[in-house]
């Protein structure tokens, strides 16, 4: 596995997703210092398992932990973006009355949401990426996606996500796009 975390973080940028029970700043602290022992980078990206926010106490623990960019806001039940936008931007602490450094990415489309959640199918799954993709590029937003490693794998429940998913980026290589976070 630390093979694996080494090449990964060789050829881009890595990010910890902290455990589910990391709600406390000296667990998330302990598993940033694993991810970074093992990359040998500084990790400053984070999204928190089953999208799991509580605000503000999350994102006051990441900023405690020196995490700068975050890319959990959005919805697991429907495609869209949670934020209301595709652009990135500073969390606004409601609290304290105070801008921070810790930049929100939302992303508009998770493959789990799209099969579990509406029932799509790999080609309808991508007709709708399709389709943001194109709204997206109108306002000069960003199409962040989450996809799940099992997704593109050869599970039978996942037949047709990963050559969907390669033909799409082929598509998006050869054409115009959005800008496009991957966060797999």
């Amino acid at each position: 596995m630390i093979r694996v975390m080494k090449q990964l973080a060789k050829d881009g940028a890595t990010g910890i997703h902290p455990s589910y029970y990391a709600t406390a700043p000296n667990i998330i602290s302990r598993e940033k210092s694993i991810l970074q022992e093992a990359t040998g980078r500084e990790v400053t990206f984070s999204r928190q398992h089953y999208i799991k926010v509580s605000l503000p106490a999350t994102y006051r623990l990441l900023l405690q932990n020196n995490i700068t960019d975050d890319f959990t806001m959005g919805y697991g039940s429907q495609l869209g973006f949670r934020a209301g936008t595709g652009s990135s931007f500073l969390w606004y602490d409601l609290t304290n009355e105070c801008t921070t450094a810790l930049l929100l990415h939302p992303f508009c489309f998770m493959d789990t949401t799209a099969h579990y959640e509406l029932g799509l199918s790999a080609h309808e799954a991508f007709e709708q990426l399709n389709d943001m993709n194109d709204i997206l590029l109108k306002t000069g937003s960003t199409m962040t996606t989450v996809f799940h490693n099992f997704s593109l794998g050869t599970a039978p429940e996942w037949a047709g996500w990963a050559p969907a998913y390669q033909s799409w980026l082929q598509q998006l290589s050869g054409m115009k796009k959005a800008v496009m976070h991957d966060n797999r």
